[in-house]
């Protein structure tokens, strides 16, 4: 079955994915119809060919290694939040932010928090100041902090006088940098 004649040509069936000729009065798709030879190899054969099994398993072994020797994300970090942290964000109803800050060896921070606010704990609707305590984690993935009565603190020290992150409150967040003013 090299070919089929039609209107004096030969049609090849190799070549083609699917041959139907209604003119030449071969039948439908069951009888007349031949799937092409696909070409063998393909791109991933290919790429295959090019990454040895060594190479795969250096690279798993490299892996293992690399993951293995980074800290957990909640080991405490090496760098001290200790010292007094303001803000000029204005986060839903508090203003001028300030946190007094200490810190134990294993990643512990705890202290005081103080901020003008419009609203929530101030019974007028002149701007009174508001306070509570601190507690939260220094560790080497993130600060989180609970600013208790006001709401909580989750993000990164970019450098050893500069917090950013999310100030939440509930469902709600606002975006917030913390800088060290004083230590």
């Amino acid at each position: 079955m090299h070919g089929v004649p039609c209107s004096g040509k030969t049609l090849r069936l190799r070549d083609l994915m699917f041959v139907t000729c209604a003119d030449c009065n071969i039948p439908g798709p069951e009888i007349g119809s031949q799937p092409a030879r696909l070409p063998t190899g393909s791109f991933g054969s290919a790429l295959e060919g090019t990454i040895s099994s060594k190479m795969r398993i250096i690279a798993a072994f490299l892996t293992i290694i690399i993951t293995a020797c980074a800290p957990e994300p909640n080991t405490p970090a090496d760098s001290s939040l200790q010292g007094t942290w303001t803000s000029n964000a204005r986060p839903f109803t508090f203003s001028g932010m300030r946190m007094n800050l200490i810190q134990e060896p294993q990643g512990i921070v705890s202290g005081t928090w103080l901020a003008k606010t419009s609203g929530g704990t101030c019974a007028s609707p002149t701007p009174c100041d508001a306070l509570g305590e601190v507690i939260g984690r220094n560790t080497v993935s993130q600060v989180e902090m609970q600013l208790l009565g006001a709401g909580r603190f989750e993000g990164v020290l970019l450098e050893a006088n500069r917090l950013r992150g999310i100030f939440a409150v509930g469902e709600a967040f606002d975006t917030i940098t913390f800088v060290r003013t004083g230590q």
